[in-house]
């Protein structure tokens, strides 16, 4: 456990992450790319509902978790192909919405904005 993540100590859980690579054409066929499972030490905390008035319309009424964590993760980029990182917490799995850095100097963190998957 990192430095950092020790003020989470008392509310951190091992959570597991998947994260698929971008694909790419081969030969003009796409071919998916590699997935990978990892594990992250994070507080998770439910979103409260003024939060999740923030959040953009279409997304706002998903059930949704916040991870503070010191492991960066990834989320939806178009441009280069990258897939969210998908988080299973308790059961059901959570894409990563958003996920700022808070840059500080004593308590660097993440905090990832993580909605349930649509079933």
């Amino acid at each position: 456990m990192s430095s950092g993540l020790l003020a989470f100590a008392p509310m951190s859980e091992d959570v597991v992450v998947n994260r698929t690579v971008a694909g790419a054409y081969v030969d003009g066929n796409y071919v998916e790319g590699a997935s990978s499972s990892f594990t992250v030490t994070a507080s998770v905390q439910p979103m409260s509902q003024r939060e999740q008035l923030i959040l953009p319309e279409g997304v706002r009424e998903r059930k949704s978790i916040i991870l503070f964590t010191t492991v960066e993760l990834k989320v939806v980029d178009e441009e280069t192909g990258t897939s969210a990182d998908v988080v299973n917490y308790l059961g059901e799995k959570y894409e990563v919405f958003q996920a700022p850095n808070y840059r500080m100097g004593v308590l660097d963190h993440f905090r990832i904005v993580a909605l349930k998957e649509n079933e």
